[in-house]
């Protein structure tokens, strides 16, 4: 940011293609930013953390689609991307009806997308992605880059999960070990595996959040406090949460072995 605080253009121009892998020459006010363009959820929260530094702080960073976006000036777009996120496929009611009481979210990352940092609490990006507590336990590792993301790729996992309702400050979103070694989440029960591929170490992390009503805009405004999130649920629903409850272990298990036969059989590409 500018001494006169004005935001840098040509700075956030700089980071954007850094991160697109094209000239700075190449980004104007129309060029996409989103999911659909960064491959990784890591390296989007790499992005917003490189913007935050430079005065580029976003409240709702999923309705973020272009450089426009950032500055302010937004911009009609004559294109838009084929693909569709996760988060557009179950955004509306008719996509969470009440009577499925389960929702899953998958991440997988590679190590190597978690950055160097010579202190991790005072470095952007572990600031905005991890607690403190969390900061403390993953550089007490032999290996802080794969303990770190591990517990990113469990966020986003429990962030696509939720819907995103748990919100994009990934640093309130905290994974937490249990005594028996076990890691655990208020919002979802949890499972993470490492796995090799194409000589990369890389993370696959599964959340499933045990209520619709939770995922669904309707019961949880953004306004909303979600340290109690089944606190408006009906008793029916939580009928369905108990049920549902019973089948995670094999929910989860099935998906870590799905994955990893895919991973085995084909290879996925990690940017």
């Amino acid at each position: 940011m500018h001494q006169d605080g004005k935001l840098d253009i040509n700075k956030i121009k700089d980071i954007v293609a850094t991160f697109l892998e094209i000239s700075p020459n190449e980004v104007s006010e129309k060029t996409l930013i989103g999911r659909d363009v960064i491959q990784g959820s890591a390296r989007i929260h790499r992005l917003r953390s490189e913007l935050k530094k430079q005065g580029v702080d976003i409240p709702d960073w999923e309705n973020i689609s272009c450089v426009g976006d950032l500055t302010g000036n937004r911009v009609d777009l004559s294109i838009t991307s084929k693909k569709n996120s996760l988060m557009d496929k179950v955004s509306t009611e008719e996509d969470l009806p009440n009577n499925i009481p389960c929702s899953v979210g998958i991440d997988i990352e590679s190590i190597e997308v978690i950055p160097d940092a010579e202190d991790f609490y005072t470095e952007q990006f572990f600031l905005d992605n991890f607690s403190k507590k969390e900061i403390a336990y993953c550089t007490r590792q032999n290996n802080s880059s794969r303990c770190f993301a591990g517990r990113f790729a469990i966020k986003e996992a429990i962030f696509k999960a939720t819907n995103g309702l748990c919100g994009n400050d990934f640093s309130k979103v905290e994974i937490e070990k249990k005594s028996d070694g076990s890691i655990m989440n208020d919002l979802c029960s949890i499972s993470i595996s490492y796995l090799n591929s194409q000589e990369k170490e890389i993370c696959v992390a599964v959340a499933v959040a045990t209520n619709k009503n939770f995922i669904d805009s309707k019961s949880i405004k953004p306004s909303d406090s979600i340290e109690d999130p089944f606190s408006k649920v009906s008793n029916k629903s939580i009928e369905n949460n108990t049920k549902c409850g019973k089948d995670n272990l094999l929910w989860i298990g099935f998906i870590l072995l799905l994955v990893y036969i895919l991973i085995r059989d084909i290879g996925i590409t990690l940017n």
